[in-house]
């Protein structure tokens, strides 16, 4: 008798438990979501929220509502531990690109990468294959990509490029905006990877923003890049 007790008692408890756990969780996401929208509403931006549904992600997406166009866009997937890895933010500019070239900036080693310090120009051993790109972005760039190679940079930050870098933007003053971001997630995940090209200008982390801070602070940064690139 005591055990059948003891058991109800014990179920009774993970109930309440679970029951609490629910509730938070709700309450942190609507606390969550009120602080996007009041930043949003601080910043003058547009925001668009969309439900996980039938194995697409749920989107948060901010766009700016004057000036440059861009958007930035967290995609989530909760069904699975599997599925969060691909979890996403991505800011986009259509209003600086690249005509007809390609660029990605990403924090230095890149795994697959030749050292720039090591290689020789123009001997073919700097170049890096379109199966080794768009496993370093995640993801489909929304780019052809035309034959990359590694050029000389900051030592913490390794620029690929299908032309002279230095053509499109002072390197110096790219690696000064680049590495300012502070991570938010620990590891590669946490890191930026910014790409110029034909579509405009990206930058992305493979990881889902939660907070509003957060959400804030890579806006600006992105938007710091997209000044650099967009000045003559």
């Amino acid at each position: 008798m005591m055990t059948v007790l003891w058991t109800l008692i014990v179920m009774f408890l993970v109930v309440i438990a679970i029951s609490v756990l629910i509730v938070y969780l709700r309450q942190r996401d609507l606390t969550r979501r009120e602080a996007i929208e009041a930043l949003a509403a601080r910043r003058g931006w547009s925001l668009m929220i969309t439900r996980q549904s039938l194995g697409r992600p749920s989107i948060l997406r901010l766009a700016s509502r004057s000036g440059p166009a861009w958007q930035a866009e967290i995609k989530r997937f909760e069904a699975s531990s599997e599925a969060k890895a691909q979890n996403i933010t991505e800011y986009h500019s259509t209003a600086t690109s690249w005509p007809d070239n390609l660029m990605i900036i990403c924090h230095h080693p890149v795994e697959g990468a030749p050292d720039p310090d090591v290689i020789t120009q123009g001997s073919g051993a700097d170049m890096i294959d379109e199966d080794r790109i768009r496993a370093l972005v995640g993801q489909d760039i929304g780019d052809t990509i035309p034959p990359l190679q590694v050029w000389p940079a900051h030592d913490n930050m390794t620029v690929l490029a299908s032309a002279d870098p230095s053509l499109r933007t002072d390197l110096g003053d790219l690696a000064k905006v680049f590495l300012d971001w502070a991570p938010l997630k620990s590891g590669p995940r946490g890191q930026t990877v910014v790409i110029l090209g034909n579509s405009g200008l990206r930058v992305r982390l493979g990881h889902s923003v939660n907070g509003a801070d957060g959400l804030e602070r890579f806006v600006d940064y992105s938007t710091g890049l997209y000044r650099l690139f967009s000045r003559p």
